[in-house]
């Protein structure tokens, strides 16, 4: 596999997971606002900051699948279809799960875990990527 192909991948990965990692930032906002940080919810709102987040999130849909999920010309796509399939599912799931304005700094670190197993699961599809090509 190019170099240049990994690369991609990993620049895809690395641009979405710099805008979705501002998700930890909801589960303490009261503790961030008591010593002063300058977080993303605490700077635009946390209804403007969850609204920006699922609207990311769903956007990661459609950049995941032509960046971290496209086999070679010649690859076969079995293995990625689960992995896309996947992701989906777990990025849906954060999606609507940021929709809910009410929810406590439980519920928003379960929402942060669950982008945890997100990045775990793209991070192991490098391999079906590799096979792929």
């Amino acid at each position: 596999m190019p170099l240049r192909e990994i690369a991609h991948w990993l620049l895809s990965l690395l641009v979405m997971t710099s805008y979705m990692i501002t998700t930890q930032d909801l589960r303490d906002v009261k503790g961030d606002a008591r010593i002063g940080r300058k977080t993303f919810p605490l700077v635009y709102g946390i209804r403007t900051a969850k609204n920006a987040l699922s609207l990311a999130y769903l956007l990661s849909l459609v950049i995941a699948h032509y960046t971290l999920f496209t086999p070679g010309e010649n690859g076969s796509s079995g293995a990625l279809l689960i992995f896309e399939s996947g992701s989906a599912v777990i990025l849906l799931c954060i999606a609507a799960r940021l929709c809910k304005q009410d929810a406590d700094c439980r519920y928003d670190h379960f929402t942060y875990r669950l982008w945890e197993y997100w990045y775990t699961l793209v991070c192991i599809s490098i391999f079906a990527f590799y096979i792929s090509r």
